[in-house]
């Protein structure tokens, strides 16, 4: 499996790009920067989603929101080579894209916070992407210990620093988001210490985390070959 990491830039050159069999597309957008593309190509939003977007209070998290919804759309328009695209949810809120007759599907994840916006793009693979801006918490640690494993709580309290806080917290939604159930099961059933997920002291084959380093940020992928992961949950 390869993975690929595209940016800004990318996306205003997105139709040079095609989604190949085995890779996997990694898209980390500074939204803050691309305000007039944004507004230039909200047209494609569903009325649902410009109903959604107007009901936000602040500028940024409407800005955020729609970049989202924005980015995934003509992503999926360009690897599929469609003109239009619609978006469903699963039970527990996982994202896909309306079959296409005679095209495979494309797996696709999306999360925001801050200025970034992460989204995670394959074929035949299951994955969810998670990106949490480090900002002050002043109860992380009781935080940790209510939701991650007794092992993960135990590192965060000696690193005593809210960066491996949020790294185990985007690690871990990522794994989640990518299997479909959100934190329905709460977080704390596995573990994500190493980039390897664990369950029950066994490790999830066929499973990666993939890191995105960016500065102030923590922001994992977590991405399983369709038919390769076991011990599911």
């Amino acid at each position: 499996m390869e993975v690929k990491l595209y940016r800004n830039r990318d996306l205003l050159e997105r139709h040079k790009i095609c989604l190949r069999q085995g890779e996997v597309h990694i898209w980390q957008i500074q939204w803050e920067k691309l305000e007039p593309f944004w507004r230039e190509y909200q047209f494609i939003m569903s009325p649902h989603e410009v109903e959604k977007a107007g009901n936000f209070h602040f500028f940024e998290d409407r800005m955020r929101y729609m970049a989202g919804k924005i980015t995934v759309k003509l992503l999926l328009m360009q690897y599929l080579a469609e003109e239009k695209v619609v978006i469903l949810n699963r039970r527990f809120g996982k994202p896909y894209h309306r079959a296409v007759p005679g095209k495979q599907s494309v797996e696709f994840n999306l999360s925001h916070s801050g200025s970034m916006v992460l989204a995670a793009f394959g074929r035949g693979v299951d994955v969810g992407t998670d990106v949490q801006k480090i900002t002050e918490c002043s109860d992380y640690m009781e935080i940790a210990r209510n939701f991650y494993t007794a092992t993960e709580a135990d590192d965060v309290r000696k690193d005593k620093g809210l960066e491996t806080f949020f790294e185990y917290w985007a690690a871990k939604e990522a794994y989640l988001k990518a299997v479909g159930i959100g934190l329905s099961r709460g977080m704390d059933f596995f573990s994500a210490r190493g980039g390897v997920i664990k369950e029950n002291g066994m490790e999830k084959q066929g499973w990666s985390l993939i890191p995105v380093r960016i500065e102030g940020y923590a922001a994992f992928a977590a991405i399983c070959e369709k038919g390769e992961g076991k011990n599911g949950i």
